[in-house]
């Protein structure tokens, strides 16, 4: 019998960037890992499934996602200190919250602290500011196949960061241990004050923006040789700014692979202007981008 909570034909309401009021064909919340593995070892198999935090970097199209979202909520959002400067940390754990607490045992994820969402998708996406990510301090996670199995996976198993999400992408992550740099909690705090106002340096132009948008496709996709650069802001910066001027959407090559917008009705405008982006780095630099930014159901 399942535990959580399952809402059917569920109208999901976010304040977050990219969807309003969307439609999903199921939304779950477990009631804990027993429970999230029962629930997707029963649902059939040609039944998408999307884990979602806070919706950060998702886009739910208009037509809706005709599929199940799991939500992991604070039942999945524990922090354990452990040896070694590591840390155990729940994927529904607000990254806030975490950075907070990591910080008070004189371990550092200020790189997260103007980051929104949770854990789980901030290790999904590779999350960060001021050159540092958290993938760089990953160790494995603990995570739910889409057929019910629990899977340990971890970061030496694989070449790069890349490969590692991936392998995370078709799961469901529970929880994760994240090997910290110590510093003070002096020191701590007052880098927390500084990228808090770099944050707001960076930013302040427009009220709206993205987690970074766009991606190298992975090798095993990647047809395209020489030139081959080896981050997308590279390509970006190349590229030079890029406006849309009916909806308002901008990349700036001063914050490369971040699109700010003025208002939330131009993210309606989000993904054609994106695959604009695209094509140009296509055609003019001979470089293939993926999109970051998780696009969900029909347009």
């Amino acid at each position: 019998m399942i535990e959580g909570n399952i809402d059917v034909e569920k109208k999901i309401h976010s304040e977050a960037l990219f969807y309003g009021d969307r439609g999903v064909q199921q939304l779950f919340q477990p009631a804990h890992m027993a429970d999230l593995r029962k629930f997707m070892y029963k649902l059939p198999k040609q039944v998408p499934v999307k884990a979602l935090g806070t919706g950060s970097n998702i886009v739910i199209r208009n037509g809706g996602f005709e599929g199940a979202i799991v939500m992991l909520d604070k039942r999945f959002g524990g922090f354990e200190l452990l040896p070694k400067n590591r840390v155990r940390v729940g994927a529904g754990a607000l990254t806030t919250d975490v950075v907070q607490k990591a910080k008070r045992c004189g371990l550092d994820l200020t790189f997260l602290a103007e980051v929104p969402g949770t854990i789980g998708g901030a290790i999904s996406s590779n999350a960060g500011f001021n050159g540092k990510s958290i993938g760089d301090y990953f160790l494995r996670a603990t995570t739910i196949g889409r057929d019910g199995t629990v899977k340990t996976i971890k970061r030496r198993e694989f070449l790069s960061t890349e490969d590692l999400l991936v392998n995370l992408a078709d799961t469901v992550i529970v929880q994760a241990i994240l090997e910290l740099e110590q510093d003070t909690p002096e020191s701590l705090n007052q880098r927390y004050i500084d990228l808090k106002h770099r944050h707001e340096q960076v930013y302040s132009r427009y009220p709206l923006k993205t987690g970074h948008a766009f991606c190298l496709p992975h090798r095993s996709k990647n047809k395209l040789s020489e030139p081959f650069l080896s981050h997308v802001a590279d390509a970006l910066v190349s590229l030079g700014a890029f406006q849309d001027s009916r909806s308002q959407l901008r990349l700036d090559p001063d914050h490369p692979n971040i699109i700010f917008a003025k208002s939330k009705s131009d993210f309606e405008e989000l993904e054609q202007f994106g695959n604009k982006i695209r094509s140009e780095c296509r055609e003019k630099l001979n470089t293939e981008l993926d999109w970051k930014i998780k696009f969900l159901g029909k347009k």
